[in-house]
């Protein structure tokens, strides 16, 4: 659900999977397949940046997150933007 909070934990761990699924996409299946378990592609990438660049807004304000949590949100920012 779109403007629901959630923790910062889940949000981290929905980046993850996303970037996970896209991956999976890519070397097992295609992105147009239809999937009864995730969104289709096209609607998580944009879904996923926003999330990424709130957690870092978040985090600039309050600087809540360690070094290995940005490092991964470097990654996945970084599989995002190969789409």
């Amino acid at each position: 659900m779109m403007g629901v909070p959630i923790p910062l934990t889940r949000a981290l761990h929905s980046m993850i999977v996303a970037c996970e699924i896209l991956l999976a996409r890519d070397e097992l299946f295609s992105h147009q397949q239809d999937s009864l378990a995730h969104p289709m592609s096209d609607v998580i990438i944009p879904k996923s940046k926003h999330t990424i660049e709130l957690l870092r807004t978040h985090h600039t304000k309050t600087g809540i997150f360690k070094k290995r949590p940005l490092e991964i949100l470097d990654r996945c920012s970084h599989t995002l933007n190969q789409y």
